[in-house]
């Protein structure tokens, strides 16, 4: 279990590091909250839709980053497996 913990750190880090697209999606949301009124931040700060919005951002980050976990260590598995086949087929 360690193994894979290990392995799914180093998988998720060579990820952020070759892709960095989640910097200008920060950004951009940033610059829209930025631009709403002061008041529409207070009504949605009191109504509890801002709120309910952070939880539902944080939910679907945790099910995106399973699922990441999940097919990067498919594809680990599926790129292990094409190594074994090539070493076979070259030794025949």
């Amino acid at each position: 279990m360690a193994d894979e913990l290990v392995e799914k750190t180093k998988l998720l880090q060579q990820y952020v590091h070759h892709t960095r697209a989640d910097v200008h999606k920060m950004r951009s949301s940033n610059e829209e909250l930025a631009s709403r009124t002061f008041g529409n931040r207070v009504r949605s700060i009191i109504t509890g839709q801002e709120e309910a919005d952070v939880t539902n951002i944080r939910e679907l980050n945790r099910k995106l980053t399973r699922m990441l976990e999940e097919e990067m260590t498919k594809n680990m598995a599926l790129k292990q497996d094409l190594a074994n086949l090539s070493e076979q087929l070259s030794s025949k």
